[in-house]
């Protein structure tokens, strides 16, 4: 072992003991919401979408956030409900795409079509104006 190796190792251990305070620390920050992305778990929102809730909630989850495809043709209003119903809530709302109930089981040039028929300017601010009506009702705090 020479003077260079040993040198190059305390200096290892005197940096690795600069980082212990920052876990020793008692204020350490701990998140005190979260919440799940909806879109995570699609295939199963659109195939029970009050039950995939229920189970959300009932797991420990207190925040959603659903996806660009909405409430998966459901009225807000149920989405609300629901929401209501399992102690849930949505703090931030999206400008979803217009998408029918049964979107997840069209093929998939359906799908495309229902996107491609939303694609103009006036069909974009009519999607803004209903989110920002959607947000209203949900109490949102955010649109995105």
């Amino acid at each position: 072992m020479n003077r260079r190796h040993i040198l190059r190792h305390l200096s290892y251990a005197a940096l690795g003991s600069l980082t212990i305070p920052l876990y020793a620390r008692n204020d350490v920050r701990k998140l005190k919401q979260f919440g799940l992305q909806l879109s995570t778990i699609t295939p199963m929102m659109a195939a029970d979408f009050a039950g995939t809730l229920a189970e959300v909630a009932s797991i420990g989850y207190k925040q959603v956030e659903f996806s660009a495809l909405g409430f998966l043709g459901r009225e807000a209003s149920e989405a609300k409900d629901l929401l209501e119903k399992n102690g849930l809530e949505a703090p931030v709302g999206r400008v979803a795409f217009n998408v029918p109930a049964d979107f997840m089981t069209m093929p998939r040039d359906q799908q495309m079509k229902v996107f491609g028929n939303q694609t103009t300017m006036e069909s974009l601010v009519k999607r803004i104006d209903t989110s920002v009506k959607e947000c209203k009702l949900l109490g949102q705090k955010y649109l995105i």
